[in-house]
């Protein structure tokens, strides 16, 4: 990037800023499970970046003439673990003769073996030499010492707190936090393959070269705070470097970004993912899940079915390496989304039927060629759609 571009993009940078005072901050409280903050932390994780986009346009094409590519990995264990911390369990079975269909099904890491320069794998770190205890929206992390709340955004870490800046990787959000409740989930949308995990998650756009450049690099499984969570990074034309991501996805919901992965500080952040102490008490389900369905079975109060789970990736399609499936019920009054032939949804009783073969309202057997998305509120399945893999 040359020196006048950095001048531009700083001057855009500091223009936007200087027009938040100290009068409008507080400190933020954690949510409740049916509280929306009155500062706003559905949409500020996913505004926030978003105004990053159109600045960089220009090194956007700049970046996607250099032939910006990448390999999607996903870890042989990943999706290991339940859908939720106590029930349903993951029951290992044989895929069906029929296969599912997975993309990108590469089992080997970027590089070789390794994941790009300064991204997380997901495994534990050895701690600083000197740590001290920051809580942000409810999460306490132990973090470097020279780390501390950025200037006008309590919800970013940057060192020395400086105000982050998306030019300079020394100021750079070291680690910036979001917890969310069952509620906002289900207002704002959650899911943990897409950047932001709120909203659409489009880091650089909706359309176009830079918005295309976008790429799903390594999806795996993690622990943050004890909890499983999901890993995932992304690389694309719009931001530096590798953009990581991390999501507990029960209630309440915790969302840990790292928007440029400087190798000097990685370890020390990693530590502090890994080691996070998460507001409690958590739900017994996930708030979302996304899989390819496996089977239904008839209860008395609904439906049991078995997914088997998938990564959507950013550069098109899913991918799937694990053939352990999480158990969900489908309350008997759920309603269904679907393209079926009268644009009308189906009940959980045609499920059954379209699981036991039959052609339904437009949508045609096997199960194996159907995935689902399905949310909760943390406890109950309240709402499923279906897509064709």
């Amino acid at each position: 990037m040359s020196r006048d571009m950095e001048d531009r993009l700083r001057a855009a940078f500091d223009a936007k800023t200087n027009r938040v005072t100290g009068a409008l901050l507080r400190p933020a409280d954690p949510p409740q499970d049916d509280d929306v903050p009155s500062d706003g932390t559905v949409t500020s994780i996913h505004r926030r970046h978003r105004w990053i986009a159109p600045l960089l346009a220009a090194a956007a094409v700049i970046a996607v003439a250099a032939g910006t590519t990448a390999v999607v990995t996903t870890a042989a264990g990943d999706h290991s673990h339940p859908g939720n911390t106590q029930s349903p369990t993951p029951t290992p079975t044989t895929p069906s003769a029929t296969p599912s269909p997975t993309v990108a099904p590469s089992t080997t890491p970027v590089a070789g073996g390794a994941p790009p320069s300064g991204t997380s794998t997901g495994s534990t770190s050895a701690a600083p030499p000197v740590t001290k205890k920051l809580t942000v929206q409810g999460v306490t992390l132990d973090v470097p010492t020279n780390w501390d709340f950025a200037a006008l955004d309590n919800r970013c870490l940057t060192i020395n707190g400086l105000p982050p800046d998306p030019v300079v990787p020394s100021r750079h959000c070291q680690l910036e936090i979001s917890v969310i409740s069952a509620s906002q989930a289900a207002s704002g949308g959650f899911n943990p393959d897409k950047p932001y995990v709120i909203g659409d998650g489009n880091m650089c756009g909706s359309g176009g070269t830079a918005a295309q450049s976008v790429k799903t690099v390594l999806a795996t499984n993690a622990m943050v705070g004890g909890q499983p969570a999901e890993y995932r990074s992304f690389i694309g034309a719009c931001f530096k470097g590798t953009w990581e991501q991390w999501t507990v996805p029960t209630a309440p919901g915790v969302i840990i970004t790292r928007s440029y992965a400087d190798p000097a500080t990685e370890q020390a952040a990693l530590y502090a993912v890994t080691n996070a102490q998460l507001p409690g008490p958590r739900s017994q389900l996930r708030l979302s899940d996304r899989g390819i369905i496996r089977s239904v079975t008839s209860e008395a109060d609904g439906a049991r079915i078995e997914l088997d789970r998938v990564t959507r990736l950013e550069q098109g399609g899913n991918s799937n390496t694990n053939p352990a499936t999480y158990s969900y019920v489908l309350p008997a009054n759920l309603q269904i989304r679907a393209a079926t032939s009268d644009l009308e949804p189906l009940s959980v009783q045609q499920l059954i039927q379209l699981a036991n073969g039959q052609t339904v309202d437009g949508i045609t057997p096997p199960l194996s060629t159907l995935g689902a998305t399905l949310t909760t509120d943390g406890t109950t399945v309240t709402g499923m759609d279906l897509f064709v893999i």
